[in-house]
């Protein structure tokens, strides 16, 4: 026979169970069953832990761990009892979890876009970039939109929003809309994405919208990165053979390396003797016959823009950006200041450039300081940076504080798109963890972007800083 135990209000009670069929049952009277065939069992009905130890740091660390609010209790729990803290004290269950890690992000990310003051973050430089995603309640994709500030070495999301679809207007809509809600339709004074049609379009592109939902030009970054890919990618394929797997071997070789590679001594192949005299030749080649191929009827316009894109060499570089380049040599820059104060150009600037055929050889040849005029100045204007020390002779530059500070500055505008791509990889982790609730997967995205701002690695001495 086997005898099995419930407790029901502080009580004992045994009931009996045949262990076959040839058992007899034996019953007995609750009443005058002895101690020994009792074993006392603790009372289960206790009360429920009351102290709230999840702090908001925890709550972010989870988040960016990825750690569910299940495995979340087995840790927590696991992690009290072994400091010897009583765990009936505390509130740990994966419901109450659940509502303060929400309650959290909810709460951090408004104070966070209430207290932030537009004054201090300055100008700053908007990103976005989309991709197609798993919708969070259907079983369809849809479009996502990381889209991203930068300022003085700074990255805040704004937001992730869905969108209907990639138009140019709903991308424009949806980056004024983040804007608008954080208070930063004033301190844009660039943008930076990639250059699909759906973006730069001449008409309809998310660019030339948003100019117009903001009422005024901003500057034009368009990545770096997306316009010399395609130029990279063709030349990679010509002399190394690209296998189709998603892995070429020589680049994971190349990552793996870039860790110990220092960054911040290099020299571009042109400076390399060699380098140089192979390919002094090669430049009046292709010169002549990108001339030669636009003389001729091309039958798509990206043809065209790729002969363009070796001969326009001067606009991988914005021109004011040049003041504050070493590369470019005191004469240069002595030339560039002149041309500023002195050039005359006409009221609207041109942000596409139109050739003839008979007019890229004389362009491709032009040096920086021939795109520098008196629009240029707007580059200093729209970021705040002081003019005096155009009056110096430009090889005292490097010593004077103004410029210096402005150098910071220009050093810390982003030109390439890689912030909203690290918004898309984001998006891609996050977007099936923890809820299908649209604000608090905003908040979710947002609390982790900040964390990873405030804590980029796993040291203690960077752990142990206040959140």
């Amino acid at each position: 026979m086997e005898i099995s135990e419930r407790v029901v209000n502080s009580e004992t009670v045994v009931f009996s169970s045949a262990s076959s069929d040839s058992d007899e049952i034996e019953e007995h009277n609750f009443n005058t069953i002895s101690e020994e065939e009792v074993i006392e069992q603790p009372n289960l009905f206790q009360l429920r832990g009351k102290t709230n130890f999840i702090t908001d740091k925890m709550a972010a660390a989870l988040d960016r761990c990825k750690i569910s609010d299940r495995d979340a209790v087995h840790i927590l729990l696991a992690t009290a009892e072994s400091f010897g803290i009583n765990i009936n004290e505390l509130i740990i269950n994966r419901t109450s979890v659940n509502s303060i890690r929400q309650r959290f992000r909810k709460n951090r990310i408004e104070a966070l876009r209430v207290n932030s003051n537009p004054s201090q973050i300055g100008p700053c430089v908007v990103h976005w970039d989309g991709k197609l995603l798993p919708s969070l309640s259907e079983k369809k994709l849809v479009d996502r939109l990381p889209i991203i500030i930068s300022y003085k070495g700074i990255e805040q999301l704004l937001g992730v929003p869905e969108l209907i679809s990639g138009t140019g207007e709903n991308q424009a809509t949806a980056v004024y809309q983040a804007l608008e809600y954080w208070g930063l339709t004033d301190n844009v004074q660039a943008l930076c994405c990639d250059t699909t049609a759906s973006n730069t379009g001449r008409l309809k592109g998310a660019c030339i919208l948003l100019e117009q939902k903001l009422e005024r030009e901003i500057l034009y970054l368009p990545c770096r990165h997306h316009i010399l890919e395609v130029v990279l990618r063709s030349a990679f394929e010509i002399k190394i053979d690209i296998a189709s797997a998603p892995d070429v071997p020589i680049f994971k070789r190349f990552q793996k390396c870039w860790p110990n590679i220092n960054v911040n001594n290099f020299h571009i192949g042109l400076e390399d003797t060699f380098v140089f005299q192979s390919l002094q030749n090669l430049k009046d080649e292709l010169l002549i016959f990108c001339i030669n191929q636009l003389k001729q009827y091309q039958p798509r316009d990206d043809y065209k823009e790729l002969l363009l894109s070796f001969l326009v060499k001067h606009l991988q570089m914005s021109d004011s950006l040049a003041f504050f380049d070493d590369k470019i040599s005191s004469q240069t820059k002595i030339k560039m200041v002149k041309a500023m104060q002195s050039r005359d150009i006409e009221s609207e600037a041109n942000k596409r450039i139109i050739l003839k055929p008979n007019e890229i050889y004389d362009y491709a040849n032009k040096d920086i300081n021939d795109f520098i005029s008196i629009q240029s100045s707007n580059f200093f204007n729209r970021f705040g940076i002081p003019m005096d020390f155009l009056d110096l002779d430009p090889k005292l530059w490097n010593e004077n504080d103004q410029y210096k500070k402005s150098k910071e500055l220009v050093n810390n505008i982003n030109v390439v798109n890689d912030i909203a791509e690290r918004g898309v990889k984001l998006i891609e982790d996050y977007n099936k963890l923890f809820t299908k609730n649209e604000d608090q997967k905003q908040y979710l995205l947002q609390v982790v972007s900040e964390y990873r701002q405030q804590f980029p690695d796993c040291k203690k001495s960077t752990l142990s800083k206040n959140y």
